[in-house]
């Protein structure tokens, strides 16, 4: 990733990209040149591949990292909210995490935004509390939604909260991370499966299935979207390669990086 500045200077911030989907990438970053890095880059995509958002927060040769970006303009809604109100719950298991603190452990997470794009994130911890943290939604498609967290009650919150859903509104995925009056955080959880086919079906059903579909040769964006309506997970992707997961199943797709059209698909029992 490179920043250019308003001094024509250039600061690359190299790492390896953890999630990615039709509307955002999520970079875990290592270096800066010599320099050592950490932390991870959110970035938010428009149109056409364009860079909508991008915010960063970690370390840099020791010292405290933060960079945050809003690109022109090119969806008509500076915020990219669609103006559609938006519901969505489920229970599951996932972490949350602020420094010098011990991690505690979530077991349901909320979100709601209204039709002006103000957004709410609610996570349930084990012990019964509540953490809110109120923010703008800037970006969401059919499977995925982006916030811009802005505050967590009277805290000074900053970051961005990457939301995965997919049918009857249910959560799959939340990531998160940023600053919390402060001091850095993370939030990542997993919701708990809806499908129940997923568990019961072998990898050899699925094939079957899949073959029936006829994905060799289609779009792997729109393929990945179908999936993820479906409650398969992306668990890691490159630049040809997305693994996936559903339950005990995993996926492999492989495409064609220059034309996105999917070459082959593999199917196995995850133990």
């Amino acid at each position: 990733m490179a920043l250019r500045l308003s001094d024509r200077s250039l600061i690359r911030l190299d790492g390896r990209v953890t999630t990615r989907n039709a509307s955002s990438v999520s970079i875990n970053l290592t270096n800066s040149g010599n320099a050592d890095a950490s932390g991870t880059a959110n970035i938010t995509l428009g149109a056409n591949n364009s860079i909508a958002r991008i915010s960063v927060q970690g370390r840099l040769d020791g010292q405290n990292l933060s960079a945050s970006f809003t690109g022109d303009n090119v969806s008509g809604r500076p915020d990219g909210n669609s103006g559609q109100s938006l519901n969505l719950s489920q229970t599951g298991r996932g972490q949350f995490t602020v420094t010098g603190r011990p991690a505690r452990e979530i077991t349901s997470v909320s979100v709601s935004v209204n039709s002006q794009g103000n957004a709410n994130l609610a996570l349930r911890l084990s012990d019964r509390s509540l953490i809110r943290f109120d923010g703008r939604e800037i970006a969401r498609d059919a499977y995925s939604l982006t916030i811009d967290l802005t505050n967590s009650g009277n805290a000074d919150a900053t970051g961005t909260a990457n939301i995965e859903y997919g049918a009857n509104n249910l959560i799959t995925r939340v990531f998160a991370d940023g600053r919390l009056d402060g001091q850095n955080f993370s939030i990542n959880f997993a919701g708990d499966s809806t499908s129940g086919r997923s568990n019961r079906q072998n990898s050899d059903e699925v094939e079957r299935d899949l073959a029936g579909q006829n994905l060799v040769g289609q779009n792997v964006d729109e393929v990945i979207s179908r999936l993820r309506r479906d409650s398969w997970q992306v668990a890691e992707s490159s630049r040809s390669t997305v693994k996936l997961d559903r339950g005990q199943i995993g996926m492999d797709i492989e495409f064609d990086p220059r034309t996105r059209r999917i070459i082959a698909v593999r199917t196995a029992d995850l133990f």
